[in-house]
């Protein structure tokens, strides 16, 4: 194994990796969950020769790609937000829920999210996929106006959601065992085919079946 270069801060040419997979990922319209895009880096980041950061810091040098930094809806929600960006009362209980699920999984709900899920939870059923599809908006959303866009048209989104209530449920799990596959360099058609929890397919990834097949010239 390569000698690791620099140390587990973002020196430059770590902080440069990070960048261009963000711009990459932004470009390819692909949205994926941070944890899971950060675990992928950290490997990506490994096989160029660097030590990689912290989880948490390469998550943080992700959002701050991803957003400008004095954007407000880039910060964390919480209830205290609601004096400025009110939620509908109604969809209070769905926000809270989602803001549940994030902190127990060691992510971040932003207030962005937070306020698509108020304009969603009343379309979408079952409840449990409004985050999904919040999530997908907010970061597509993100993007309109990262391209000085005039305004979001959202209709490819409208288009999926009318079509499959599960389209976003179905492409976060899709990019999740995408970022699983090349982690632990498995075969990602094997891994997809696996009637299991994402969490159940990393394990097995990990343990090494469902290799890629080494094609020799």
């Amino acid at each position: 194994m390569p000698r690791l270069k620099g140390s587990t801060n973002l020196d430059p040419e770590v902080d440069n990796i990070i960048h261009t997979r963000v711009k990459q990922l932004r470009k390819l319209g692909i949205s994926m969950g941070r944890e899971t895009f950060a675990m992928y880096l950290e490997q990506d980041i490994i096989n160029q020769g660097y030590r990689p950061p912290s989880i948490e810091n390469i998550k943080k040098k992700i959002s701050a790609d991803q957003y400008p930094q004095d954007n407000p809806l880039i910060e964390p929600w919480s209830l205290g937000s609601t004096a400025k960006y009110p939620i509908p009362s109604e969809a209070l209980p769905t926000v809270v829920a989602a803001y549940k699920k994030c902190l127990a999984e060691n992510d971040v709900l932003t207030i962005r999210e937070a306020l698509w899920i108020g304009r969603l939870y009343e379309v979408i059923e079952p409840k449990d996929l409004v985050y999904d599809w919040a999530f997908l908006y907010a970061t597509f959303e993100m993007v309109s106006e990262d391209k000085g866009e005039p305004f979001f048209d959202s209709k490819h989104l409208d288009m999926e959601l009318i079509e499959d209530v599960y389209y976003a449920r179905e492409t976060q799990r899709e990019i999740a065992i995408w970022g699983i596959a090349e982690t632990y360099g498995a075969d990602p058609v094997k891994l997809k085919g696996l009637n299991l929890s994402i969490e159940e397919i990393e394990e097995i990834a990990k343990s090494g079946k469902y290799q890629k097949e080494v094609h020799h010239e």
